[in-house]
């Protein structure tokens, strides 16, 4: 959550997404984006009220952009960390059509089989042989 000073900020700055100068919008645009993943619900919320269909075209281009970076950033981790965890990989991808994704509720509904999945995983062989399960999965 952010501090009220940061939140007052946040806000006056979403309501100067009107602003028809280009130079002074990329500016606004590039600071609301630097709050990262803390200012989509405030975004959301100036979305809502708005019916304006330049700001919440511009609300919708920032929140994508703070996604798409977000995930830019989960990839690298994945890719230096994690990188053998297929799992988690495939959720990450997953996350750019669907951002709201919760990994454990996909996890939980594995149920036992994920953990006896990576326990199996051998190391020199492919990916799709790395783990067998004859049980498809909806979420």
């Amino acid at each position: 959550m952010l501090p009220d000073d940061y939140n007052s900020e946040l806000i006056a700055l979403i309501s100067l997404l009107d602003e028809p100068d280009s130079r002074i919008y990329g500016k606004v645009r590039d600071k609301i984006s630097s709050y990262g993943t803390e200012a989509i619900h405030s975004l959301e919320a100036a979305w809502d009220h708005s019916f304006d269909s330049l700001i919440q075209k511009r609300i919708e281009d920032i929140i994508h952009e703070i996604q798409f970076n977000n995930l830019l950033f989960e990839f690298n981790k994945w890719r230096h960390y994690h990188f053998n965890d297929l799992l988690k990989g495939f959720m990450l991808v997953a996350k750019y059509q669907y951002p709201d994704l919760i990994e454990k509720t996909i996890t939980d509904k594995m149920g036992s089989d994920y953990p006896g999945c990576v326990a199996r995983i051998e190391q020199k062989s492919h990916p799709t042989r790395k783990c067998k399960s004859d049980k498809p999965y909806f979420v």
